[in-house]
């Protein structure tokens, strides 16, 4: 470590043994919040001191107990924590991972094998305090993280209850393997938070994890792009995002959302499953809020188009309180095309009456799939649709509804005027709101109601 220039560098390879290396902050020049228990130095304060690299692998099966792993911290306000080369393929570990590119490295994380990272929590402030709040298990800026193997399990932090990443478009989370377990994070993103890059997911499991006050059950995603990728068997599942305070809740399994004004977001789910996830408010499945921003598009693309070759992607019995309890898009740039898979068995308490998807103010494209249908019939009942006589009744599907709403057709009738819309041909029945017309889970027909004159 230094006082005032950069951290030195470390290599560091471990393939057995116990390890507890204590961590908590120390006395140098005053008191100094504690830097990497295994890893690079801590960098000065000094303008732009960085934290020191640290080329790390660990294998086999050592048991390992410390804070933070990886790049050194830094003591100055223009500093970055230092760069990182780490590879994981065993070992039982208990702390938190961290590295960005404070030495113009781009840092590197691999997890294969059984690697175990459990119970490290960004709270610990005592023996093992973590470098950043942020990512339980691992902390990563302007790198990647491949994920072969291994498990990350029963991780907090405030925000990333596992991983936390953040990034430019070349920063990215693939996972082909392993598993993300019952992790927490008290904001956005249970088990992942990325904001810039992309979630490239083609196998593995993402499951019981929970963001308890806010968006992402499984994933958050702010200003970047997610893939469950072609032919792909990763599952996301038993996620749960919950409210606080009017916000969050959206995502049981996973939240996309942008701040940029230049790049598009793409979500494609070309395969694998997203099952038996909860949202207190919207998105059981996903939810991609583009409510804030008309400045980009989202495009969410469900299966793959005829171009490729066909594979199904689910998202059932996914469960949201509001609206969409599989897959919830919001904002007016926001569109979704369906090619095929199943988006069926999906519930919500709420008022969109499409349990399975719910678009507000984009435009859905359904070339294809197992979707839940609801149709909206209006009959004009002794009318007709106004200028063509010949059409007594129209339909609406709610899945491709114009902004999800149901436009209501206007019609005539010689000799009498119009009252309104009723689920009787009598005028007994009940009468849709002047607002929202979806409430119903199954096709409703709405009945012209006429007066002479």
């Amino acid at each position: 470590s230094s006082q005032k220039s950069n951290g030195g560098n470390a290599v560091v390879t471990i393939t057995g043994g116990n390890i507890i290396a204590i961590s908590k902050a120390g006395k140098v020049s005053g008191s100094n919040s504690a830097g990497a228990g295994i890893g690079g130095g801590t960098g000065g304060k000094n303008a732009k001191s960085n934290g020191g690299k640290a080329t790390i692998n660990i294998s086999g099966n050592p048991i390992i107990r410390t804070g933070s792993i990886g790049g050194g911290k830094t003591n100055s306000p223009s500093g970055h924590i230092g760069s990182a080369d780490i590879k994981i393929s065993g070992g039982d570990i208990q702390a938190q991972f961290v590295m960005a590119a404070g030495a113009a490295e781009k840092p590197k994380f691999e997890m294969s094998g059984n690697a175990l990272i459990r119970n490290s929590s960004s709270s610990d402030t005592t023996d093992y305090p973590h470098i950043e709040d942020f990512g339980g298990a691992v902390y990563l800026e302007d790198g990647e993280f491949i994920m072969k193997g291994g498990t990350i399990r029963n991780c907090s932090a405030l925000k990333g209850g596992a991983i936390y990443i953040k990034g430019k478009a070349d920063t990215k989370f693939e996972m082909s393997g392993g598993s993300i377990l019952e992790c927490t994070s008290q904001t956005d993103g249970g088990a992942l938070y990325l904001e810039g890059g992309q979630v490239i997911l083609s196998g593995g499991t993402i499951s019981k994890n929970v963001a308890s006050k806010g968006n992402g059950g499984a994933i958050s995603i702010l200003g970047g792009d997610f893939s469950m990728s072609e032919n792909g068997t990763a599952t996301i599942s038993e996620n749960a995002a919950f409210i606080r305070n009017n916000t969050g809740g959206d995502g049981g399994g996973i939240y996309v959302t942008s701040t940029s004004t230049t790049h598009d977001v793409k979500v494609e789910i070309l395969s694998g499953s997203i099952t038996n996830n909860s949202s207190d408010r919207r998105g059981g499945g996903l939810c991609v809020d583009m409510a804030s921003n008309q400045k980009i598009n989202a495009n969410v693309t469900v299966g793959a188009d005829g171009s490729k070759s066909k594979t199904n992607p689910l998202i059932t019995t996914n469960t949201a309180l509001i609206q969409g309890g599989g897959l919830y898009v919001k904002g007016a740039t926001a569109n979704i095309t369906i090619n095929g898979g199943k988006i069926l068995g999906n519930t919500t308490t709420g008022y969109v009456a499409n349990p399975d998807v719910a678009n507000e103010l984009g435009m859905v494209t359904l070339n294809g799939g197992d979707v839940t249908h609801v149709t909206i019939t209006f009959d004009g009942n002794g009318g007709n649709l106004k200028g063509n006589q010949a059409v007594t009744a129209t339909s609406q599907d709610i899945v491709t509804a114009t902004k999800s709403l149901v436009t209501r057709p206007e019609f005539e009738r010689l000799g009498y005027t119009f009252l309104e819309w009723n689920t009787r041909p009598d005028g007994k029945g009940t009468t849709p709101p002047d607002d929202n017309i979806m409430n119903t889970s199954s096709n409703i027909t709405y009945f012209a109601i006429w007066i002479p004159g």
